[in-house]
């Protein structure tokens, strides 16, 4: 976390998350807020835990105190469902056809990635399934190039009949 002294009360969130997929977040804060992460900052260095004596289990079990069975996980997924019902029912007409609905759906199903972080992440076949494609080209561009030369060839023979055909 980065204030931006040159905007006035921002806070810059850019850190690796989960699956190591980047998080960047420009966030304007009440000047109260900014003034006591200037202080909280101030004996940190740069990769430091902003928060050191906080981690999951810890608030787990602060959550838990508020209502049982509360956890971080719990909230965020029900952060993510009030969302993407808030979502629908801003995007959704009950007149709309079913392509329509499906692409309201759609919108509001992104609304959430954006609130969740969601991100593809390169899936763990990625090489091989690059290897096979290259392979395949490679394929098809030796089966082209065979094609070419037979063509050339034909081509060569039309050629040489005609003539032989013309000088009988």
């Amino acid at each position: 976390m980065l204030l931006d002294y040159n905007k006035e009360n921002v806070v810059v969130f850019d850190f690796l998350g989960k699956d190591s997929i980047r998080y960047y977040n420009e966030v304007s804060v009440e000047k109260r807020v900014f003034k006591n992460l200037q202080l909280f900052i101030q004996n940190k260095s740069t990769g430091d835990d902003l928060f050191d004596r906080l981690n999951t289990s810890v608030l787990n079990k602060h959550l838990n105190e508020l209502m049982e069975g509360l956890t971080a996980k719990v909230f965020r997924t029900y952060n993510a469902s009030i969302t993407l019902q808030e979502q629908l029912n801003k995007l959704t007409d009950p007149e709309y056809t079913v392509q329509e609905k499906v692409l309201a759906y759609n919108r509001a199903n992104r609304a959430v990635a954006i609130l969740c972080n969601h991100q593809r992440a390169v899936p763990k076949t990625h090489t091989k399934s690059m290897e096979n494609l290259k392979g395949k080209i490679e394929t098809k561009r030796d089966q082209v190039e065979e094609a070419e030369k037979q063509y050339k060839s034909a081509k060569r023979e039309a050629k040489s009949y005609g003539s032989a055909k013309n000088k009988m």
